[in-house]
């Protein structure tokens, strides 16, 4: 899979507001597209597709732990799809790790290039997958997720 041709993170503000949920705070954000919903208003935005910088807060050098908390960034699909806070819990999540230490170490603190897609939404559950990639375009991790919610 190659790298999607996004700007960079310096070229992309991060949101505003104060995040609604904690482990946001955790993260530099820079969503590119499929950002927090403009209103939570409940309504049908149809999309699932987000791309978005990322990197710890406070910033830190790359490592398998956080590379695989980084594959665990984004909100949940369902949420950005109806725009409203439901209940749901991941039921499986699989990463796989693509990068090798001497990829952490130049990736060193900079950003992650994250791209998270839903793919089927129904019966109480969803599934996603997602890539990271690092600044100079090297796939680091892929990931797998699937939840369930409350209707």
């Amino acid at each position: 899979m190659s790298v999607p041709q996004v700007p960079r993170p310096d070229d992309v503000p991060p949101p505003e507001g104060q995040p609604r949920v904690e482990w946001v705070k955790r993260y530099e954000l820079r969503f590119i597209e499929g950002g927090f919903p403009a209103a939570w208003d409940g309504g049908d935005k149809g999309a699932s597709l987000t791309r978005l910088w990322v990197r710890d807060n406070p910033p830190r050098p790359l490592d398998w732990l956080s590379l695989t908390a980084m594959s665990d960034t984004f909100f949940p699909r369902i949420w950005l799809r109806r725009a409203t806070f439901i209940p749901l819990g991941t039921i499986t999540m699989t990463t796989y790790f693509h990068a090798t230490r001497s990829q952490l170490a130049e990736t060193g603190t900079g950003y992650l290039l994250g791209q998270v897609k839903g793919q089927g939404f129904g019966a109480g559950y969803f599934d996603h997958t997602a890539q990271m990639w690092n600044e100079a375009g090297t796939l680091l991790a892929t990931s797998s997720q699937v939840y369930y919610f409350k209707e």
